[in-house]
């Protein structure tokens, strides 16, 4: 038991990362296909999917494949920069460029993951 459950006792409810990609909530992106620099499996919110397919409509999926990698591309430049597990970072997606953050952790088996989205949606 660790010192958290010893003091304030087992939690009441646990929310996992495979419930937050099966309820939409994060975007599992294929790992067969060469979308992000990363070498870890990753995730982005459901807003920042539907600013990437915003514009880029459901059917252009070069667009949508070029803002996926551009998103993940400065996710790594920001990442070496910062040195951390939490990095925040600008990046142009279409038109327009937004604040986006990026967290390496663990999944749900304790795997290391990538979360990429905006500050306000962690």
């Amino acid at each position: 038991m660790s010192d958290l459950q010893s003091t304030f006792g087992a939690p009441i409810s646990v929310y996992t990362r495979a419930q937050a990609i099966e309820d939409g909530v994060l975007v599992q992106l294929p790992t067969d296909e060469a979308l992000t620099p990363f070498k870890y499996p990753v995730s982005i919110t459901a807003a920042l999917w539907a600013e990437i397919e915003r514009g880029a409509g459901k059917t252009d999926v070069m667009v949508r494949n070029g803002r996926i990698w551009d998103a993940g591309f400065m996710a790594t430049l920001a990442g070496r920069r910062a040195g951390g597990s939490d990095v925040f970072y600008r990046c142009k997606i279409g038109r327009k460029t937004f604040a986006l953050w990026c967290n390496c952790g663990p999944d749900d088996s304790g795997a290391p993951c990538i979360t990429i989205g905006f500050p306000e949606d962690r």
